[in-house]
């Protein structure tokens, strides 16, 4: 069984900032920065627009071994073009906090490339309701509008930011007793070179900021698991075969998360764990319902996460001068 497809897609994107009426009610408009009163903060503006292309095809098949056994490679061609183009101002204070002056500057960055992405994916059915799988596949993470340009007096934006690319494999066990229990065990692991991540810096004048660059080679391994069980499967049914009107059932879905970075030209990355992916990801619940009403009830369980590519847990202050 052969899959062959293409897309193509052309989005533009105008994104403004700027300066903001004072007062409480809802009010969009734009004032200039001139007449502002001090502020404790960098005054920032501009007027971007962003044209992106994206043109991709791909072909995939199923080759089936036996009856039991299949094997399904695919291939994929991207071709991604990205561009901002726009002005971006800042408004310089003295000592005083008094407007000292404004200034504009026009700014184009455009990042086109064309790459291939290959994969396979193995599938055992010794049973219909029951499947072992294992899947490895390239990946990749294109750099976004947000990546490209960035106004924010707290945040900047490292210029040759990259792609990040890849590969994510896993391997499992999925199946079900119809009616009874739904479920699927999972291993599996991912692989980022030129992980996008944010560190802490400082500016010239010792002032905090978040810089996003491509941090280093992430690895993350898990294991991931969900399952479902009805809790009243038939139960009450007038005859065999037919099914009650009330529904009842309990679900949970559990992710042990393992991740690291290996690799890192930044000093205190190597090692640390990756930003945003938790240890432990838990979520429990619970179904119930008659007819077309249901309801249902979830608790969900998130260890402790870093924001930070060197797993900073408090603000560090600027390097000391000898």
């Amino acid at each position: 069984m052969l899959l062959l497809g293409t897309r193509y897609y052309r989005g533009y994107n105008h994104s403004l900032q700027g300066f903001g009426q004072a007062g409480r009610g809802a009010d969009f408009r734009f004032i200039e920065p001139g007449p502002l009163a001090a502020s404790n903060y960098t005054d920032n503006f501009s007027d971007y627009r962003f044209p992106n292309h994206n043109v991709a095809v791909f072909a995939e098949n199923i080759f089936y071994l036996n009856e039991h056994l299949s094997v399904t490679p695919g291939l994929r061609y991207e071709y991604i073009r990205t561009r901002a183009e726009g002005t971006y101002g800042s408004v310089d204070r003295d000592l005083a906090r008094n407007i000292s002056g404004v200034s504009r500057r026009n700014e184009e960055r455009l990042s086109a490339r064309g790459f291939v992405l290959g994969g396979i994916g193995l599938s055992y059915k010794p049973k219909e309701q029951r499947e072992f799988y294992a899947n490895i596949s390239q990946n990749y993470r294109s750099i976004t509008f947000s990546d490209m340009q960035i106004v924010n007096p707290s945040a900047v934006i490292d210029p040759n930011l990259k792609d990040e690319r890849g590969f994510s494999a896993d391997l499992g066990l999925r199946g079900e007793t119809p009616g009874v229990l739904t479920y699927d065990v999972s291993l599996f692991a991912l692989n980022y070179a030129n992980r996008i991540g944010e560190i802490q810096t400082f500016d010239d004048f010792d002032r905090i900021l978040r810089k996003r660059l491509n941090a280093g080679r992430a690895l993350i391994v898990g294991v991931e698991a969900y399952g479902e069980v009805e809790l009243l499967h038939l139960r009450g049914a007038p005859e065999a075969g037919a099914t009650s009107p009330w529904q009842w059932s309990a679900f949970g879905n559990v992710a042990l998360i393992h991740s690291k970075y290996v690799q890192s030209q930044l000093p205190g990355v190597k090692g640390s764990q990756v930003e945003f992916v938790p240890a432990v990801n838990l979520k429990a619940g619970t179904r119930a319902g008659y007819g077309p009403v249901k309801a249902s009830l979830q608790y969900l369980y998130l260890s402790d996460q870093y924001s930070d590519a060197t797993n900073a847990e408090v603000g560090a202050g600027p390097p000391s001068s000898a």
